[in-house]
Protein backbone atom coordinates (compact mmCIF):
# COMPACT_ATOMS: atom_id res chain seq x y z
CA UNK A 1 0.00 0.00 0.00
CA UNK A 2 1.29 3.70 -1.01
CA UNK A 3 -0.01 6.14 1.60
CA UNK A 4 -0.44 9.76 0.54
CA UNK A 5 -0.83 12.66 3.15
CA UNK A 6 -3.00 15.92 2.74
CA UNK A 7 -0.41 18.58 4.24
CA UNK A 8 -1.26 21.68 6.05
CA UNK A 9 -0.89 23.50 2.73
CA UNK A 10 -3.60 21.18 1.17
CA UNK A 11 -1.04 19.64 -1.24
CA UNK A 12 -1.23 15.72 -1.55
CA UNK A 13 2.35 13.84 -1.37
CA UNK A 14 3.92 10.27 -1.22
CA UNK A 15 4.79 9.52 2.18
CA UNK A 16 6.85 6.58 1.76
CA UNK A 17 8.29 6.13 5.41
CA UNK A 18 4.48 6.26 6.49
CA UNK A 19 5.18 8.33 9.49
CA UNK A 20 4.84 12.21 8.17
CA UNK A 21 1.89 14.23 10.07
CA UNK A 22 -1.61 14.85 8.20
CA UNK A 23 -4.64 13.28 7.16
CA UNK A 24 -3.54 10.34 5.18
CA UNK A 25 -5.23 7.80 2.71
CA UNK A 26 -3.79 4.57 1.30
CA UNK A 27 -3.95 2.97 -2.59
CA UNK A 28 -2.77 -0.23 -3.22
CA UNK A 29 0.12 -0.71 -5.35
CA UNK A 30 -1.59 -1.68 -8.83
CA UNK A 31 -1.72 0.55 -11.61
CA UNK A 32 -5.02 0.89 -12.01
CA UNK A 33 -5.77 1.72 -8.29
CA UNK A 34 -3.69 4.36 -8.64
CA UNK A 35 -5.13 5.91 -11.82
CA UNK A 36 -8.68 5.81 -10.16
CA UNK A 37 -7.46 6.90 -7.11
CA UNK A 38 -5.85 9.86 -8.37
CA UNK A 39 -8.16 10.61 -11.32
CA UNK A 40 -11.64 10.19 -9.74
CA UNK A 41 -12.85 12.27 -6.42
CA UNK A 42 -11.83 8.69 -3.76
CA UNK A 43 -8.56 10.70 -2.63
CA UNK A 44 -10.15 13.92 -2.35
CA UNK A 45 -12.87 12.77 -0.26
CA UNK A 46 -10.73 10.43 1.66
CA UNK A 47 -8.49 13.36 2.86
CA UNK A 48 -10.68 16.06 2.44
CA UNK A 49 -8.96 18.18 0.38
CA UNK A 50 -9.09 19.57 -2.89
CA UNK A 51 -6.56 18.40 -5.40
CA UNK A 52 -5.57 20.51 -7.79
CA UNK A 53 -4.74 20.01 -11.58
CA UNK A 54 -0.70 20.39 -10.75
CA UNK A 55 -0.77 18.48 -7.48
CA UNK A 56 -3.30 15.89 -9.87
CA UNK A 57 -0.76 15.65 -12.56
CA UNK A 58 2.35 15.33 -10.47
CA UNK A 59 0.98 12.57 -8.68
CA UNK A 60 -0.20 10.89 -11.89
CA UNK A 61 3.64 11.38 -13.04
CA UNK A 62 5.13 9.76 -10.34
CA UNK A 63 2.13 7.06 -10.28
CA UNK A 64 3.67 6.10 -14.50
CA UNK A 65 7.33 6.08 -12.65
CA UNK A 66 6.49 3.78 -10.78
CA UNK A 67 4.21 1.14 -12.33
CA UNK A 68 6.54 1.20 -15.25
CA UNK A 69 6.67 -2.10 -16.76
Amino acid sequence: MIRLIATKDGIIKVDPTHREPGRGAYICMQGACWAKGIGGKYLEHALQVKLSPDNQQALLDYGEELFKV
